[in-house]
């Protein structure tokens, strides 16, 4: 909605609850100042471009119960340093790390 479109510009931490089973499509796209997000294991899926254009995302987990990382979901997270990719992750989607420059470690 509209009307808080404000937070994407002022929050810098998200913490999904426990029970979260999803990231949707774009759903923290754009959250220009976004520096740390924690995601439980509950989380199976995350949508292409959930992440994209966080351009001080600097931490984020990925859940281990993931098995694709899906087109653009890291688009422009400029701020990015490392990453650490489960072993049930099986496909990374087209761009999904495109624009991160400075991305120095992936385990």
């Amino acid at each position: 909605a509209k009307e808080y479109d404000y937070l994407k510009k002022v929050i810098k931490k998200v913490e999904v609850k426990n029970s979260a089973k999803e990231i949707f499509d774009a759903q923290f796209k754009e959250y220009e100042q976004l520096e740390e997000v924690t995601l439980p294991n509950t989380i199976t899926t995350i949508g292409p471009q959930a992440f994209s254009k966080c351009y001080n995302l600097e931490a984020i987990n990925l859940p281990t119960n993931i098995t694709k990382i899906e087109w653009k979901t890291f688009e422009e997270c400029e701020s990015l340093k490392n990453i650490s990719i489960p072993e049930e992750v099986t496909t990374i989607g087209n761009a999904a790390f495109s624009g991160c420059i400075s991305l120095q470690n992936i385990h």
